[in-house]
């Protein structure tokens, strides 16, 4: 959003470098993330003892309470916790002995194998977290993104392009969306622009994938499109033709699609 066109694009670097090096893998799905960390948390909450789990609640509780204005009790409690004695000088005479007669015999210790455990499962619920926070901040980004597409810079637009692309390659949550907002581009008045979209297009639904599957990623992206975008689309296969990186295979593949959902819909003209 800075007005300096050199920050914006220092800015879309920056987010590129950030995907392309992230620690948290090649899939960064927000759904994805979210659910292992709620799977994982509920598992190290099992795995703590109930001392241990409530240790958390109950040192807030102390916390809060202002020892020069509690109750007598609830000091005795609290310099009984601490190891104090609840009476008498600093050497201990005159204390008041506690009575352990009824005293529940102390807990087992956990083996070190579980407390190792639990660490290492304590580690992975934390790392959880901030892989939710990278994902979500980075489909945050996503409306500026789309924005810049409008841009009167063509290194705004080939910029912003060119990280749509690589969000959708690590799956970032609505990036899809984001790729039909660009189709329109290929009716830019600069070519660079339009030669961005095309190459987009073609890296990440046409290369590495055969002619079925070529005909299947192109049909997708006329899911949810307006009519606008479907006729930006179309520009861009005819485009891509032209150009040979359509092959012919894939070309027959889509019209036997098209000619299959129109079978579709008249049998289901019919049955109605």
């Amino acid at each position: 959003e800075d007005k300096s066109a050199n920050v914006r694009k220092a800015a879309l670097k920056l987010l590129m470098a950030l995907l392309h090096h992230n620690p948290f893998g090649p899939e960064l799905r927000t759904d994805r993330f979210q659910a292992t960390l709620e799977a994982e948390s509920a598992r190290l909450q099992e795995m703590l003892p109930k001392t241990e789990r409530s240790d958390e609640d109950g040192q807030r509780a102390l916390e809060t309470v202002d020892e020069n204005s509690a109750p007598d009790e609830v000091r005795v409690k609290l310099e009984a916790d601490e190891g104090q004695p609840t009476g008498g000088n600093a050497d201990g005479e005159g204390a008041v002995p506690m009575d352990t007669t009824n005293s529940p015999p102390p807990s087992p210790a956990r083996p070190a194998g579980s407390a190792t455990a639990v660490e290492m499962l304590r580690g992975l619920v934390a790392s959880l977290e901030v892989a939710v926070k990278f994902a979500e901040a980075m489909s945050g980004a996503l409306p500026v993104l789309t924005q810049l597409l409008a841009s009167s810079s063509v290194t705004d637009v080939q910029e912003s392009v060119s990280l749509l692309v690589t969000c959708v390659q690590f799956q970032i949550q609505g990036s899809a969306a984001a790729v039909r907002r660009m189709l329109p581009l290929v009716f830019h008045r600069e070519q660079g622009v339009k030669d961005a979209v095309m190459d987009a297009i073609d890296e990440l639904h046409l290369q590495g994938s055969f002619p079925l599957a070529q005909a299947a990623n192109l049909v997708s992206l006329t899911q949810g499109s307006s009519l606008g975008e479907l006729g930006s689309l179309e520009e861009v296969v005819k485009q891509l033709m032209l150009r040979d990186r359509i092959p012919p295979a894939t070309i027959e593949a889509l019209w036997h699609t098209a000619g299959y959902a129109g079978d579709m819909k008249d049998g289901t003209a019919e049955g109605s």
